[in-house]
């Protein structure tokens, strides 16, 4: 894997925006009207570079190579990454301490675990797993085939969704949830005319993620492989939380107390263990960002790396690109992914606390409010931030920035493209969550079948079968939405490279350059840094 190669993501010949220690050039051209034909190179050379080990050529020959590369490519906020790692270790340190002190045989198995964790379960929750992913491959040739049609129907169906999500709260007396659903169905479907003049665009976005695929199955492969690794975390960490308590009864003090009746009653606190749960909720949303943080720039990596270098006569800069982008999310950009994913974890922390806080018993009606008002803007802003920060990681992939330079860039993008984004994203999304939708209620089906066909004990309890078809429905559509948020990365990189140098895939795809200037022109608009 030769990563000083993969350090310039941009083909030989093309003097573009400096790549992965520092910022674009400032020197975007705007396309004349009429098609990249008529597109000239610019009069004056891009500026310095002191970054680069070598200093840059000047502009060649039409397809002759100018090649920067990166001799000593940089961590990027090491710190973050170190942070990390001391906390991680910190946790393994509890799991060990933890788990080795809990007493063997100390628990039995309940009824409810007697009547789930069967061999014929296992056997029915394995062919689920199967079945959907032979649907969500089958799905990916399906929108290959059809991309147009799948993202009309998947248009309505969000808005169907979405209706019945909230008829379904107004009937279970969650009035103002269901009211804002229903609103926000109606609202999506009048809004039809707009959106439609963007499907053409989201569809040649769409084709191109999926021939990506296609071309690189490895990216199949490296997403299931990340979420057995997040499984793994997920079942060390409930183990861990589980036995926590066994461990830390030694720092419990207790006194006796006297009501206002007189009576007296033992009081119990253990602040060693609540500052544990803390921790272990901390530790828990920063691991899970950035194991899957690390996916997303390792997938947006090999999606620029494709954007760029696919079709240019001297090829890929490396003879697996994706391992070369996992290398280098996982290396370089390991600390800026880690500082991103740092920011979340906060906010998701502070959530988890106010949310325990209400729902304990020594509230009144006034601090409840503010609680759930103070959460309410934590969620928005939340979202704001993974929103944000999928594309700040898109940037490291692609450049090596650091965080804080990524994000500024980010922003940069948002304000000359965030319509656009937003549009581009609901359309693929809803492609996602139709197909996701279609996947689980298939799986809930099978995993009904099956077990009233060979698990007659689980069959004759009818709580415990819906139970268990409910584990088939979510089973189902997290490996469904597992495999296909490749699509996700790729739209929404392809995207960014598509705002941020049109011009390259000019020069390697004419064909699809033309239709998407046919279709939405404003893309091939460069951004302006």
């Amino acid at each position: 894997m030769n990563n000083n190669q993969y350090t310039n993501p941009y083909p030989p010949g093309y003097n573009a925006q400096p790549g992965f220690n520092f910022n674009q050039q400032n020197d975007f051209q705007n396309p004349p009207q009429g098609g990249y034909d008529a597109y000239t190179k610019p009069m004056h050379p891009p500026p310095p570079v002191p970054e680069y080990g070598v200093a840059p050529d000047q502009f060649g020959q039409p397809g002759q190579a100018n090649i920067k590369y990166n001799k000593t490519p940089k961590f990027r906020d090491l710190w973050a990454a170190i942070l990390f790692l001391a906390f991680f270790g910190l946790f393994v340190v509890l799991a060990v301490l933890f788990i080795s002190a809990m007493p063997s045989g100390s628990s039995k198995p309940t009824s409810v675990s007697s009547t789930f964790l069967t061999s014929k379960n296992y056997i029915t929750l394995g062919s689920v797993i199967v079945v959907s992913f032979v649907i969500s491959i089958l799905y990916l040739f399906l929108c290959k085939a059809f991309p147009y049609g799948i993202i009309v129907c998947s248009f309505w169906f969000s808005v169907l969704f979405f209706l019945a999500t909230g008829i379904y709260y107004i009937f279970a007396k969650i009035y103002f949830a269901g009211a804002l659903l229903i609103l926000f169905s109606l609202l999506y479907a009048f809004s039809w005319r707009g959106w439609k003049r963007a499907i053409p665009f989201t569809k040649l976005i769409l084709q191109n993620v999926l021939q990506v695929i296609t071309k690189f199955p490895s990216t199949i492969v490296l997403t299931i492989f990340w979420s057995i690794l997040a499984i793994a975390f997920n079942t060390l960490w409930v183990v861990t939380l589980t036995s926590a308590p066994n461990y830390m009864e030694k720092y419990q003090t207790c006194t006796t107390k006297t009501d206002s009746n007189g009576n007296t009653y033992r009081s119990c606190s253990n602040t060693n263990l609540v500052l544990t749960y803390v921790f272990l909720a901390f530790i828990y949303f920063w691991t899970i960002q950035v194991i899957f943080n690390v996916l997303h720039t390792a997938i947006c990596g090999l999606f620029a790396t494709y954007y760029f270098f696919d079709g240019t006569p001297e090829g890929y800069p490396t003879k697996h690109p994706l391992l070369a982008s996992l290398g280098r999310a996982s290396t370089y950009s390991f600390g800026s992914i880690c500082f991103g994913s740092l920011i979340v974890a906060i906010i998701q922390t502070i959530r988890a606390i106010l949310n325990y806080i209400r729902h304990s018993d020594d509230n009144n009606i006034i601090t409840s409010i503010l609680i759930v008002c103070a959460d309410c803007i934590l969620s928005c802003i939340e979202a704001l931030v993974e929103y944000f920060n999928k594309y700040a990681y898109i940037e490291i992939a692609i450049y090596g920035k650091p965080f804080m330079q990524a994000a500024k860039d980010t922003w940069h993008l948002i304000k000359e493209r965030g319509i656009e984004a937003l549009i581009n994203d609901s359309l693929i999304n809803n492609v996602i969550l139709m197909g996701s939708f279609m996947t689980g209620v298939i799986c809930a089906l099978l995993t009904y079948i099956l077990a009233r066909v060979i698990n007659t004990s689980l069959a004759s309890n009818s709580s415990y079968l819906v139970g268990f078809t409910f584990v088939g429905f979510i089973f189902g559509a997290s490996v469904f939405t597992t495999i296909n948020g490749v699509v996700q990365s790729g739209a929404s990189a392809t995207f960014v490279c598509l705002a941020e140098d049109p011009y390259a895939i000019a020069r390697n795809k004419p064909e699809l350059f033309s239709q998407i200037a046919e279709h939405y022109p404003d893309v091939v608009r460069g951004i302006h840094y």
